[in-house]
């Protein structure tokens, strides 16, 4: 690519494009397979190329197939085009999918694969020829077309002898294809193969050769594709274009929160102040652990008091119990004994009342039965005296039918005799004159039957109609008291279904299986916490003999070390011993002339005179004077510079050579000694390390089983809370089906009165049908009457006129007969029907006769009994009246035995209350002399007392004594602990408010609870040991942690300078490039154009504040650099409190890409001056056309300063999407200064350009998108001005 000011210099010279030959450049490129499925496309993308196609044809996904040659990411890819899926699964979706990019390289064709591994990862292969379609497509065994899989197409460009390279990954490839420089190359590839991969291909493969490279272009390209022209855009990627040159290491420049925490260190501080301003509280709580001490003593006393108090009271109340519950006993049995004798009652009496009530239907039977006999049974049986009538009768009907039978036999006789007939034909004529008048008579008495019988049917009728009314009636009733019943006993049944679902509403409980968990759990909560106890109080014995080992083993150390400083000491004396004799000093001067024997005695004179302070001084330069040398400043002929001699010490005794030969040799004597009691106390310690440690371990174990007693109890009581809950949601459940049911029940009431209602309303109502029909039927009965009164009238009216016809026919016949034969054959006739009436009359009163004598059989064997069967059941009545007061009167002596028992049992119960009441009281103050009492303070040895022999009323005498000392001292006792507990909270506050700073302290599993009367007196040892112990070291720690934090904000400071030199130095050369763009881009719409870069990292308001802090603390250093227990002043202080501000609203994680300065003039033709130095109206500044060739312009500047090709060496690409939205002049002038930079274009846009942009593009390629099939459609074609629109693309039959 050329240089700027070399490309701008010839893009003022003719437009026409200069011949050059082999430029390194992207040439085609084939799609295998890929997101146009089962298709291959091979397009020219040499030069410029313009893309067209409505939108979501295709356009942008297509360029997004091309962009990866240079180097582009593929994420960065994907995030542009129409694809919602990876690069890899929507361009490369299978195994035997390709991305094919051939390029020319130094006049060699050479290919690039990018295809799919079996893990879905993206790789690239190089090829060292140019492009075969049939490395990748061939026929299957049907002549279909068929994609090779990836060892296929390996196999056949190898076998054609060619060489496909490694598999090779996005970064390395990268670098390859741009030629990156070995000094970018170490700073973004870590892994040595990968290295080495590229140094063995970039000197074959690469686009750009020798030292040219165009390594961070990717960037740009992917950039200008996804049309970024927001200010905070472009940041981002001139950090990203620094990062590819070494200028930054990443985007980010951050303080650590964690680590420079000036509120830490300020709370640290204070806290430290604040236990500090606490020492009397330690003493104060110190006087009260020692009263709580005491307490405890004479607390052990009481409790045991108490304890046997309890024990009594149990033991009685036990007692008293048992008697309580024999009374009960005796009481349930008698009351078992009533209920078995009510049972045995209850069936005797039914068993009599039964006996009565059959003898009482007896009665009731015969009575009805003779009313039957004697009144009839209509329909069925005539009275009694109608029958007897009927009886007598019989008589005269057999003498009647004698009669006539004797009658008709000589009727019969008189046939024959023709002689008799003439004489006898007047007499038959009389005769049958006086029948018919008697028939006449019988017609009126036959009338007067017919109308007695239509009368008597017509009542009888009635009556039937009236009983079938009144069982219809019955019968309505009948079903309506079924009904009815069956309704009330539903309704019933329902009311006590409700009434036992109230109550198991009142009474509803979780399910026994919940509710035995969850006692189970209780009961393994309560071990758990009395195991946690019992962990407890085994800490306390293991602290307590840890604490004493640990003393014994100090106090050991103790006695070794001084022992071993007597040793040195003594040593170091001996030392000094053997340096009298060897030095220069006035007694090793002495010491060393007191063998001479003139000398000797002068020595032992100088011993006695002279101060023995001297004896070890080496300034006074001794010397021994001849005696005419003696003068006044001489001892003895001892010559000393007393010049040097201070007069005011005072004179002590001198050694002599024996002395210090006696008392060296006492040293080492001694020396021997102590040696001797190291070696045996050495031992000693030897095993009191071996306890300590053991006490250790056991400290250990006890911490670690109260940790895990106290993890288990939290993880019971969130079981137990679970449980609670389930327990609860049963409940509401079960309350709510409950509840349910119980609608269901009133809702099944309320059915249950509707249906009652129905049914009184349906009886009524058939009630008034039967009655209605009952009157009808009367009315209908009535009018039949009539009818057949009329009809019998009618009868008689008609058989009177036949008599009367039948006379004049007699009478005729008489007369023929007489003149015939003298005979007239109807006499016999009538004889014969006479007889037979006559025989039916009898018929009907020999049953009646029967009917009779039945009736008097029943009177003599069966009613008979009736005064036998009144006797029994008044019998049976009375004695049942006796056995009645019987069973009252021996009830009602059990019920009075009952009665005296029960207030027997209830005056032991009263005296079991008072006891427990008084139990009570005991138990409460025992609960509450436990709570203030720890025996873990006391060794106490004296025995319980003992009531033996005690009644309740002793027991309860002896309570009323122990319990108000009882109270008082407990009260006394929680009143001091209470009183220690709040000192000792007020002592715990800056303990707990800071948390982390007294952490190894406020880790010990004693100070994590909150202060009791278990664990306030441990808390508080353990805080005075912290008092003591470790106070002072943490005021050295605070001191410490303020230079870190200091250093860091420094550090901090430090890199952000180095960032804005690095921002600022770059911004210069883009500034400067941006200027020289914009000098001559003077053919475009734009009269004026200015952009400006710069670093604002110092305009910031926290920059500011860290240099006033970094001054700060440098003067504050300079001012005593020996003091290291100096504090912070406040003004220092002051002043980190403001870095702090920041840091805690996250203002010190700065972005490089937020820290540019941006400021933007522009002027288009015709408009006014527009500026701008805020990013967020960037896109205001103009139309989109013109932010776009802004937004180029510093691609373009930037593309010089990371790239060093020239335009002569290799042609790159810029992918600009939506071409339209620039005028043609604008796009015209653009392409031509691309093209003089070395640079093509892929261009997209819905419609053909404009014909004056037309000749600027060599390749035109139309895409179409079935979006119906989700088919693409790829097509190249040289005649531009043929397609204008996608329906003259398929026209054209381009997507066929």
């Amino acid at each position: 690519m050329l240089k700027t000011d070399e490309a701008l210099g010839i893009a003022n010279e003719d437009n026409t494009k200069p011949v050059i030959k082999d430029i390194n450049k992207l040439l085609r490129v084939a799609l295998i397979n890929s997101y146009p499925k089962g298709q291959s496309h091979l397009i020219e993308v040499g030069d410029n190329t313009i893309i067209t196609g409505r939108n979501s044809a295709g356009k942008t996904t297509l360029m997004g197939a091309v962009i990866p040659f240079f180097g582009t990411r593929l994420s960065e890819v994907s995030k542009k085009n129409e694809a919602v899926k990876s690069f890899i699964d929507f361009y490369i979706p299978y195994d035997d999918s390709y991305l094919v990019y051939e390029y020319r390289r130094q006049g060699e064709k050479k290919c690039v694969i990018l295809r799919r591994s079996s893990e879905g990862q993206q790789i690239f292969n190089f090829i060292n020829a140019g492009y075969n379609e049939t490395w990748f497509v061939t026929k299957d065994a049907t002549n279909q077309r068929r994609f090779r899989q990836f060892e296929e197409v390996k196999s056949t460009i190898e076998s054609q002898g060619f060489n496909v390279s490694n598999n090779i990954k996005q970064l390395a490839y990268e670098a390859i294809i741009s030629n990156c420089p070995n000094r970018r190359l170490k700073a973004s590839i870590r892994s040595s193969k990968a290295l080495q991969t590229i140094n063995e291909l970039r000197p074959d493969y690469s686009l750009a050769v020798g030292r040219c490279s165009f390594y961070g272009f990717s960037l740009i390209a992917s950039n200008i594709l996804k049309s970024k022209i927001e200010f905070d855009q472009i940041c981002e990627f001139l950090v990203e274009a620094m990062k590819t040159e070494n200028k930054v290491q990443n985007n980010e420049i951050s303080i650590d929160s964690q680590g420079v925490d000036t509120n830490k260190w300020l709370s640290d501080r204070n806290s430290w102040n604040e236990v500090e301003q606490l020492r009397s509280k330690f003493n104060e709580l110190g006087q009260y652990v020692e009263q709580n001490a005491s307490n405890q003593n004479t607390l052990s006393i009481i409790v045991k008091t108490l304890r046997g108090l309890v024990k009594a009271f149990d033991i009685k109340i036990v007692e008293n119990k048992t008697i309580e519950d024999d009374l009960k006993l005796k009481v349930e049995a008698i009351e078992q004994a009533i209920t078995q004798i009510k049972i045995a009652w209850d069936k005797e009496k039914g068993q009599l009342q039964n006996e009565v009530d059959d003898l009482s239907s007896k009665i009731i039977k015969l009575k009805r039965a003779k009313r039957d006999f004697e009144e009839g049974v209509p329909g069925h049986h005539q009275p009694l005296a109608i029958l007897q009538n009927m009886i007598r009768e019989i008589p005269s009907l057999e003498e009647q039918i004698k009669h006539e039978n004797e009658r008709l036999k000589t009727l019969r006789k008189d046939e024959m005799d023709a002689t008799k007939i003439i004489e006898n034909i007047k007499e038959q004529l009389a005769k049958d004159l006086k029948q018919i008048e008697s028939k006449k008579n019988g017609l009126v008495s036959q009338q007067a039957l017919m109308l007695q019988q239509i009368k008597t049917g017509y009542y009888e009728s009635l009556s039937n109609l009236g009983d079938d009314k009144a069982a219809k009636l019955s019968l309505i009733k009948k079903e309506y008291e079924i009904k009815s019943s069956a309704i009330k006993e539903k309704h019933t049944q329902l009311i006590i279904d409700k009434n036992n679902l109230e109550s198991e509403l009142k009474n509803i409980k979780c399910s026994l299986e919940l509710a035995k968990e969850m006692e189970s759990l209780k009961l393994n909560l309560d071990n758990a916490k009395t195991q946690l106890n019992q962990d407890i109080k085994n800490q306390r014995t293991a602290e307590k003999y840890l604490d004493e080992t640990s003393k014994e083993y100090e106090k050991l150390q103790r006695e070794h070390e001084r022992l071993l400083n007597d040793i040195a000491d003594k040593t170091s004396d001996i030392d000094d011993l053997y340096a009298l004799l060897k030095d220069d000093t006035l007694l090793s001067f002495l010491l060393r002339n007191e063998a001479d024997e003139v000398l000797s005695p002068l020595i032992n004179q100088i011993r006695k005179s002279i101060d023995p302070s001297l004896f070890n001084r080496s300034d006074l330069s001794p010397q021994w004077l001849a005696p005419k040398e003696l003068d006044n400043e001489t001892l003895y002929g001892l010559y000393l510079d007393t010049s040097k001699i201070d007069t005011t010490n005072n004179p002590k005794k001198l050694l002599t050579l024996e002395s210090i030969t006696e008392h060296r040799l006492v040293l080492e004597d001694e020396i021997l000694e102590r040696r001797t009691n190291i070696s045996s106390l050495e031992k000693t310690i030897h095993q009191a390390k071996i306890t300590k440690k053991k006490a250790n371990e056991d400290v250990y174990k006890a911490n670690t089983n109260v940790v895990n007693t106290e993890k288990d109890i939290e993880n019971k009581q969130a079981t137990q809370k679970q449980l609670e809950i389930r327990a609860e949601n049963e409940i509401e459940e079960a309350k709510s089906k409950i509840e349910n049911q119980l609608n269901e029940i009133n809702n099944q009431i309320n059915n249950q009165i509707s249906a009652s209602e129905t049914v009184d309303t349906q009886m009524n109502i058939s009630e008034q049908e039967i009655v209605s029909h009952h009157k009808l039927a009367i009315e209908q009965l009535e009018e039949d009457k009539k009818k057949r009164e009329q009809v019998v009238e009618q009868q008689y009216v008609e058989e009177i006129e036949g008599l009367k016809l039948e006379a004049d026919q007699s009478q005729e016949r008489h007369d023929r007969a007489i003149d015939e034969n003298g005979y007239d054959d109807n006499v016999i006739a009538q004889t014969i029907a006479k007889v037979q009436h006559l025989s039916t009359k009898l018929d009907v009163a020999e049953k009646a006769k029967i009917r009779v004598k039945h009736y008097y059989e029943f009177i003599d064997e069966e009613y008979r009994d009736l005064p036998m069967l009144f006797e029994k059941r008044n019998g049976l009545s009375i004695e049942l009246v006796d056995k009645q007061a019987a069973f009252d009167k021996a009830l009602i002596s059990k019920q009075e035995d009952v009665k005296s028992l029960d207030e027997r049992a209830k005056d032991i119960n009263g005296r079991i209350d008072r006891a427990q009441i008084d139990l009570i009281s005991i138990k409460e103050s025992l609960g509450n002399a436990n709570n203030a009492f720890d025996k873990a303070l006391v060794v106490d040895h004296t025995l319980q007392p003992k009531y033996t022999g005690h009644s309740l009323q002793d027991l309860h005498n002896a309570s009323l004594a122990v319990l108000n000392d009882a109270k008082s001292l407990v009260r006394d006792t929680k009143k001091n602990m209470e009183k220690g507990i709040y000192a000792l909270k007020a002592i715990r506050k800056p303990f707990t408010a800071n948390g982390s700073m007294f952490e190894s302290l406020m880790s010990d599993s004693i100070l994590l609870s909150i202060p009791d009367q278990e664990n306030w007196y441990i808390q508080a040892k353990k805080f005075s040991d912290y008092l003591h112990n470790e106070h002072e070291i943490k005021k050295d720690t605070l001191i410490g942690q303020y230079r870190v934090t200091a250093h860091q904000v420094r550090e901090f400071k430090s890199k952000l300078d180095d960032a804005h030199n690095s921002l600022s130095n770059f911004s210069k050369r883009i500034n400067t490039k941006c200027k020289e763009v914009c000098e001559k881009l003077e053919a475009l719409a734009i009269e004026e154009l200015h952009i400006a870069i710069s670093s604002g990292i110092k305009e910031n308001r926290w920059y500011s504040t860290l240099a006033d802090f970094t001054d700060a603390h440098q003067r504050w250093a300079n001012e005593d650099i020996h003091d290291t227990t100096r504090m912070p002043n406040q003004e220092l202080l002051s002043k980190l409190q403001l870095v702090q501000d920041y840091i805690g609203q996250n203002q010190m994680n700065i972005k490089l890409s937020e820290q540019f300065s941006f400021s933007l003039r522009i002027k288009q033709v015709g408009g006014e001056i527009k500026e701008t130095k805020r990013a967020k109206v960037f896109k205001d500044m103009g139309s989109n056309g013109t932010m776009r060739i802004a937004q180029l312009i510093i691609y373009i500047s930037l593309l010089s300063v990371i790239s060093t090709t020239s335009s002569d060496e290799v042609e790159l690409k810029f992918f600009i999407d939506e071409i339209g939205v620039l005028d043609p002049q604008n796009t015209r002038e653009l392409l031509n200064l691309l093209q003089k930079l070395g640079i093509s274009a892929m261009c997209a846009a819905p419609e053909n350009p404009d014909d004056v942009v037309v000749p600027l593009f060599a390749n035109n390629i139309a895409c179409h998108h079935n979006k119906t099939r989700n088919m693409y459609s790829i097509s190249q074609t040289d005649d531009m001005y043929m397609l204008t629109q996608d329906s003259e693309l398929e026209e054209f039959g381009v997507f066929s």
